[in-house]
């Protein structure tokens, strides 16, 4: 009797790294929008392109976070962080399986005010709610409090923290005693991703 034999094979895609493809894009077509209406106020495809540049860097670094945690170390938080923030809590995970260097002493501030774009008290770009000015003579000026916010300015800076925490986080970053973690960290560099955001992001600085 002839046995027959199936196999199965798995390719995963990590859905992380492709919303910082989708933040680097639209971070460069935010950029062409402005070059193209001439600068301030933010024409609507530079804020539209903003916006979803934001989400999407956020979005990129909150996956990444989570593969960190499920291979590595849970964070340490503080005893009196009854409920921190998302921002915090990525930045804890971050440390928690990171050998960090003084200049990412900056993520925590950073990760907060990119969350404030995303998802801050007043509504953000996840629960999104009307952007309105104080009252003002008539006529009101153009320059929407939205229009000054999500511009390629915030697009380039959100995507600026994504690329240093992707670069920094390398295998040889990784916190002693993490075997599965390092090795996560490695596929991804194996893989050319982090290469490529260290070129890309290495035009942020040219055009704040």
């Amino acid at each position: 009797m002839q046995r027959t034999f199936e196999i199965s094979i798995g390719a995963a895609t990590e859905l992380w790294i492709q919303w910082a493809w989708i933040a680097l894009d639209q971070r460069d077509s935010a950029r062409l929008a402005h070059e193209r209406a001439g600068g301030p106020p933010a024409s609507n495809p530079e804020l539209q392109a903003a916006m979803v540049s934001i989400v999407a860097a956020a979005s990129a670094i909150d996956g990444f976070a989570r593969v960190v945690r499920d291979a590595g170390a849970e964070p340490t938080l503080s005893p009196t962080a009854k409920d921190p923030s998302r921002a915090t809590y990525i930045w804890e995970t971050l440390r928690a399986n990171f050998k960090m260097a003084k200049p990412t002493q900056t993520w925590p501030r950073e990760l907060k005010e990119l969350w404030k774009l995303r998802s801050g008290v007043d509504g953000g770009l996840v629960h999104p709610r009307t952007i309105a000015p104080e009252p003002e003579p008539f006529p009101p000026h153009l320059d929407a409090p939205a229009r000054r916010t999500y511009t390629v300015q915030s697009a380039t800076r959100s995507t600026a923290v994504m690329g240093e925490i992707f670069t920094t986080c390398t295998p040889e970053a990784v916190r002693p005693g993490l075997a599965d973690l390092c090795q996560r960290v490695q596929g991804f560099t194996i893989a050319g991703y982090i290469e490529e955001f260290a070129r890309r992001g290495a035009l942020d600085g040219l055009h704040l």
